[in-house]
């Protein structure tokens, strides 16, 4: 016992000061635990993990444009296929009255109710958006004044071009 104590004693003499580790060992006749101090390589090794740079304010305005273009587009899909639901109803329910279910005027109801509450996202999604493309505008004038990286406002005014270029709110 007295010599796994002294070995035990000389490494953590040689291990760093900084961090703390348990050996335990388990004879059958004997259970001997001991705390000591990590190897330095171990704390290095910790330490260096990469640290992404935070992002400049002309990258998140770019962001949230994109991301609000493509939420646009987004519910311009959804509204098609809604669209298109309705008039596949509407042209069964037409072909052969008799022969439908009582529960296929209730679902062209609840899809014409989808299609209205899909319609009214348009309008509060295009002020965020031109509220959007303001914030970028400003960013790629303080971009520019202050001489950013020209790959960043490269894609800010991309951003900005397809921002404007959308199509009206859907009424």
């Amino acid at each position: 016992m007295k010599v796994i104590s002294d070995c035990l004693d000389k490494l953590s003499k040689a291990l760093s000061r900084q961090h703390y580790f348990t050996i335990i060992i388990k004879l059958p006749d004997i259970r001997f635990c001991y705390t000591g101090f990590l190897p330095e390589i171990y704390q290095k090794h910790h330490r260096t993990r990469a640290k992404m740079p935070a992002p400049s304010p002309l990258t998140i305005a770019t962001q949230s444009v994109q991301r609000l273009v493509k939420e646009d587009s987004y519910y311009r899909k959804e509204l098609a296929q809604q669209t298109e639901r309705v008039k596949k109803i509407e042209e069964d329910l037409k072909a052969s009255p008799e022969s439908t279910d009582e529960n296929a005027a209730y679902m062209l109801k609840q899809e014409q109710k989808a299609i209205e509450e899909t319609r009214a996202v348009f309008a509060p999604l295009r002020e965020r958006i031109v509220e959007a493309i303001q914030r970028l505008e400003e960013q790629i004038a303080t971009a520019e004044s202050e001489s950013a990286p020209a790959d960043e406002v490269t894609k800010a005014k991309e951003a900005l071009t397809l921002g404007r270029g959308l199509e009206p709110a859907v009424a």
